[in-house]
Parts: structure tokens; C-alpha cells; sequence
């Protein structure tokens, strides 16, 4: 027999393991988060918010700012050791292909200083590379990956960690 002492130590871990899980998925984006209080930090840039002023060079060579957002934009975020990151690029570039204005209307930002994607991104987004908290990921109030915003000027539509709920896939067949 096993002492009860044993029984409940073992119960108690198998829950702590289980919420590190749940947690742990919610992150990846594979539950949605529930909408922040007014006092939580909040890794994505909410609906109606004007997103800040930043300044960026391409991996073209060419400056991209605040200003520069007009009409609808989309952004994505890729951090460099996130594994979910690598799986949506081609997804992103797939959907950027068509989307309306082309390539100057989507921003493509590699956190980090991995440039293993940036060809892939580079025909159909302008392609900015930052460090961790560099000034367009602090500028939208970006701080986990992969997000991904569509924007009406500088003003956020919708973000979100799934490409999918931006709600433009349907329109475009993504190919993984």
C-alpha cells in the first residue's frame, strides 16, 4: 500500500504539472487568452489602439515608421528560438502574396538575430530585424510570438498569436 502522505504529494504535482500545461498552451495560442483586466499586461496590441511611434530600416536598406502606415497593413512578429514561429512564416508569406497594395503594405519584424526566414519574407513584406524589445515590437506593445496585427492606418484592427483569426486566410489558400 501506498501511504496517503504519498498519494497527495502525487496528486498535488500532477495539477501543478497539468495548470503548467494549460498555461503553456494559452502561450502558444492554441486556447484563446481571456481579454486582460485594465491593470494586466497584455502581450498584443488591443483593437482601437493607435500603436506608438518607432523608426526602422529594412533589411532593404529603406525606413519604415508610423507615418509610414496608411490604409490596411499587415504586421507579423517572429522571434528567433520560437519554434511556432518557423511553422507560420510560410503561412504569413503565403497570405502576404495577395495581400491588397502588396508588398509595401506588409511588415514583416524578426526579433532577434536569426535571418534564417528573411528570404522567404523579403519578396512579399518589407523585413525589419530587432533585438528583444527593439522599437517596433515596443511600439505595437508586442511581447510574445509569433503575433500578428492587421492595422487601418496606425490604428490595430485585430492582433492575435493565429494568423487564422485575422480573418483574411479565407480569402487567400494558405499553403503550410
Amino acid at each position: 500500500m501506498i501511504p496517503t502522505v504519498v498519494l497527495s504529494f502525487l496528486s498535488v504535482l500532477q495539477l501543478v504539472v497539468l495548470l503548467g500545461v494549460v498555461r503553456r498552451l494559452r502561450l502558444l495560442g492554441v486556447a484563446r487568452p481571456a481579454p486582460p483586466a485594465e491593470d494586466e499586461d497584455w502581450p498584443l496590441p488591443l483593437p482601437g489602439l493607435e500603436i506608438g511611434k518607432f523608426t526602422a530600416v529594412t533589411v532593404d536598406g529603406e525606413t519604415v515608421s508610423k507615418v509610414d502606415l496608411d490604409g490596411s497593413v499587415l504586421v507579423a512578429f517572429f522571434a528567433e528560438k520560437c519554434p511556432l514561429c518557423h511553422d507560420f512564416v510560410p503561412r504569413f508569406a503565403a497570405l502576404a502574396e495577395t495581400f491588397p497594395g502588396g508588398r509595401g503594405q506588409v511588415l514583416a519584424v524578426l526579433v532577434g538575430a536569426d535571418t534564417s526566414e528573411m528570404d522567404r519574407l523579403r519578396d512579399v513584406a518589407r523585413v525589419t530585424i530587432e533585438p528583444f524589445g527593439g522599437p517596433v515590437a515596443r511600439a505595437f506593445g508586442v511581447t510574445a510570438f509569433p503575433a500578428f496585427c492587421l492595422l487601418e492606418g496606425p490604428v490595430v484592427r485585430q492582433a492575435d498569436f493565429k494568423i487564422e483569426r485575422l480573418g483574411l486566410s479565407e480569402a487567400v489558400e494558405v499553403r503550410s
